[in-house]
Formats: structure tokens, C-alpha cells, sequence
């Protein structure tokens, strides 16, 4: 009942904000793993892309990325952000690409064989 209403004495939200949402709700129940997620107070949409398989995670994960990070590159291209926003968002961009350096090592050394 918590999963489906959410608990607001207990500060907790519904996992689903859409009532069509309910037999992926009821379905979810039949995995102790989604459970423990729901138990936990993942949402509906955050135990599915949590509980996808690798492949579906790596292939939709890294085109959102492409998609998100062209969008970003054609957006500064159009508008330049002033000096001051740049040297603000600067770091955050450097994890990211830190992260997608890291993702990329790791995906050469499992086709190399070297990563398990």
C-alpha cells in the first residue's frame, strides 16, 4: 500500500505517480530484488532502469549520453555561456568526461579480456 499511495507521515512517496502504473507495480512484486527496491523507496521508473540487464542499461545509457552531451555541444555552439558560467559548470564537466574515460578503459580491457 505504501508502494502505490506513498506514506507522508513517514516522508515517503508513492512509487508510481500514475494509476495505469499499477500492474507493472503488482508485477514488481513477484522479484524480491524489485521488493527490497520498493522497500527501500525507489520509484517504479527507477527499479526498472536499476534492474535492466547490462546490455540494455550500456546501449540506452550511453545513447541518452550521445544524445544529451551533442544537445549540450550545439547548445554552446548557438549561445556561448559567459565566462563566469563556464568556469562554474567546468569541474562538473571534467568528472564527466573523467566518467566517460573511465567507461571507455573499461569496455577496451573486457574486449581485450583483461577486466571481469
Amino acid at each position: 500500500m505504501v508502494a502505490m499511495y506513498g506514506d507522508r507521515g513517514a516522508g515517503r512517496q508513492a512509487a508510481i505517480d500514475d494509476s495505469r502504473r499499477i500492474g507493472a507495480l503488482a508485477a514488481t512484486l513477484d522479484d524480491p530484488e524489485k521488493v527490497s527496491l520498493l522497500i527501500r523507496g525507489k520509484s517504479l521508473d527507477d527499479i526498472e532502469y536499476e534492474t535492466q540487464p547490462i546490455e540494455a542499461k550500456l546501449r540506452e545509457g550511453l545513447t541518452d549520453c550521445k544524445v544529451i552531451l551533442g544537445e549540450i555541444a550545439a547548445a554552446i555552439g548557438a549561445t556561448p555561456p559567459s565566462e563566469e558560467l563556464a568556469g562554474a559548470v567546468l569541474p562538473l564537466a571534467i568528472q564527466i568526461q573523467k566518467q566517460a574515460a573511465n567507461i571507455v578503459r573499461q569496455l577496451n580491457q573486457l574486449q581485450l579480456g583483461n577486466l571481469e
